[in-house]
């Protein structure tokens, strides 16, 4: 039966056979590229974003103050104004939190950065304000947002600590990414 199959090798075959490896390995190397590119995008794009927040907590930061506290100040004469600029401060974090998440799930966002936006997510639940308004916004966002932030803010809002290491072991399960995990052991390392 060997004798039958032709083991005749053609210089033309080889050299097709070689180019398509090399045609295949090319290809592979700007499909990996074009995905790097693809997550620094995605990264100025929210940069970009949190910039443009980061302001407006500048511009109402004697506002937002009192609300970012872990609880709402004894004396309270916010005008509905201050609820308004407050609750925009607050959905528009939640907007760009929903964006990282769902990058990160569909691995468009690198894990180092997203696990610099944690802290962020951890202060964020801490704000009472943001606490009590929760159960009405997390209805607006997807279920791994919700998944993040409804454990926390039933634990505070109970009175019951939430450490860093707690939050980012939290985050990192949720959305399955061992470097948030790790994250802080990392912060202390470097």
């Amino acid at each position: 039966m060997l004798e039958n199959i032709d083991l005749d090798v053609s210089l033309e075959g080889l050299a097709a056979a070689i180019g398509l490896v090399g045609s295949a390995a090319v290809f592979l190397m700007q499909q990996r590229r074009m995905i790097q590119l693809r997550k620094q995008e995605n990264y100025l794009a929210l940069e970009l974003a949190s910039n443009e927040l980061f302001r407006y907590e500048a511009q109402y930061g004697a506002v937002l103050s009192d609300y970012m506290a872990d609880e709402p100040p004894e004396t309270s004469e916010a005008a509905a104004s201050d609820d308004m600029i407050a609750s925009n401060f607050y959905l528009q974090a939640l907007n760009l939190f929903e964006i990282a998440v769902r990058l990160r799930g569909d691995n468009g966002f690198d894990p180092k950065i997203f696990g610099s936006w944690v802290i962020w997510f951890h202060d964020t639940a801490h704000s009472w304000y943001f606490r009590e308004n929760w159960p009405e916004w997390r209805e607006n966002y997807t279920r791994a947002l919700r998944r993040i932030f409804d454990e926390p803010v039933r634990r505070l809002t109970e009175g019951e600590p939430m450490e860093r290491a707690y939050f980012f072991d939290h985050v990192a399960e949720v959305v399955d990414c061992p470097v948030v995990k790790r994250w802080l052991a990392d912060l202390e390392r470097r």
